[in-house]
Formats: C-alpha cells, sequence, structure tokens
C-alpha cells in the first residue's frame, strides 16, 4: 500500500514567471549567465531554459515575465505540447552546463532540419537533492539539470524524418551526460544505459524485478529486467 500526506501552505494564488525570450545570437552569453546563477540560486528560483528555432527562422522576441495566476504558468505552453501531439525524445542527466555542451547544443538547434527542433534544461537541485540517493530508485540527484532533445509534429508523415534527426543528433549531447529520467527515454535504450541510470539502486531493483515480475511484464518503460 502506498499513501501520501500532503501539507498545505496559505497561497493567494499568484506567482512570478512568464517567457523571456532572447535572439538565437545570444543564446551562449545567455546559458552561460544562466548556470552561473543557478549553481548558487535559491530554491524559489525555476527557470527552464529552452533552444528552440520557429520554422522559417522566424525569432519573436518576448518578455512576458510577470506577477500572474498560477493557473496561468501551468497552462502557457498547453498549446505547443497538446494531447494528439507526436513527440519524439532524448535526455540525460548533466551537473553542469559545460562551455563545450554549450556550442554542442547551439549547433545542433542552428543545423536542425526538422520545423521545431528544442533542447529544455529544466533544473533539479533542492529537495531532490536532499534525498539520499538509495533512498528510493532514482540515483542521480546531484544532478542539476537534464538535458532534453526533442522534436514535434501533428503529421504522422513528418515522423520518420524528426525520429531520424533526434537520433542521428543525440549521440553528440549524450556524450555529456550520465543517466537519465525514467519518464523519457523509454525505448530504444541499451542495457548499460538502464544500468547506468539507476546507478547503486540497479541490482536491488534487479533482486525486486525477479521476485515479483520475473516474466517482464511490465517492461514499456527504462527497464530493469530479471534475472533468468
Amino acid at each position: 500500500m502506498t499513501s501520501f500526506e500532503y501539507r498545505l501552505h496559505p497561497f493567494d494564488g499568484l506567482a512570478t514567471g512568464g517567457h523571456l525570450v532572447f535572439p538565437f545570437e545570444q543564446a551562449r552569453q545567455a546559458l552561460r549567465g544562466f548556470d552561473e546563477l543557478y549553481q548558487s540560486a535559491p530554491e524559489g528560483l525555476w527557470i527552464e531554459p529552452i533552444l528552440t528555432v520557429a520554422p522559417g527562422g522566424a525569432r519573436v522576441l518576448k518578455d512576458e515575465v510577470g506577477r500572474v495566476r498560477y493557473s496561468e504558468l501551468q497552462t502557457q505552453d498547453d498549446e505547443r505540447a497538446h494531447f494528439g501531439g507526436r513527440y519524439y525524445t532524448k535526455s540525460g542527466f548533466t551537473e553542469k552546463l559545460e562551455y563545450d555542451l554549450i556550442d554542442v547544443m547551439l549547433e545542433t538547434i542552428a543545423s536542425a532540419t526538422v520545423p521545431w527542433p528544442r533542447i529544455s534544461m529544466p533544473p533539479k537541485g533542492g529537495a531532490v537533492e536532499r534525498v539520499a540517493p538509495d533512498a528510493t530508485a532514482f540515483w542521480h540527484r546531484s544532478a542539476l539539470y537534464s538535458v532534453i532533445l526533442q522534436t514535434s509534429c501533428d503529421d504522422p508523415a513528418e515522423d520518420a524524418g524528426n525520429v531520424g534527426w533526434a537520433k542521428s543528433r543525440w549521440p553528440a549531447l549524450e556524450s555529456f551526460t550520465k543517466g537519465f529520467y525514467a519518464n523519457t527515454n523509454l525505448s530504444e535504450m541499451p542495457a548499460d544505459r538502464v544500468n547506468e541510470t539507476y546507478g547503486g539502486n540497479f541490482e536491488r531493483l534487479v533482486a525486486l524485478k525477479t521476485r515479483y515480475d520475473p516474466t517482464n511484464l511490465f517492461r514499456l518503460n527504462a527497464n530493469v529486467r530479471p534475472r533468468a
């Protein structure tokens, strides 16, 4: 049996946030500055850098950061990440946005041959890092970022091109990462990468899988295979 207990706090429904868009030409400077800031940022600050180029190369600059209702922040990307969209994702953890990694990300997006290329870098830290790595299955608690490469479309005819491009570009990014968030990269994942993802918890998970799922029924995930 699993249960949760929630502790509520007073909240007026407002939060500070929104999209802040820089020209692609300023991306290198912005990402370096962001990483320097986030290494010592307070836990209440959450920023997710995203690299992308709109179809046709259009770059619309925005500064929408302000005091708004929390529900608006939660739904501001609903149109882009809409239900029924066709998304292909690869990801990996990294502890720092190294200069070389930033250069590879910029080159990946600048040379993209698909309509909506996207690299996001959602941060972690805070409460995630305060939990011991062996307290749950999640091992890479010291990593400060995920690096997520994603393509998207609505037309099934575009799937092959999007998936092929992402697969061809991911190895260069993957070399800077270790492990990945188990809700992404759920297919085509080599066993050694899965082992790396669960780190020091892997053997314990294998023992549990062997005991409770010896036929590997639950396998449509970052799969831990039972012992034969």
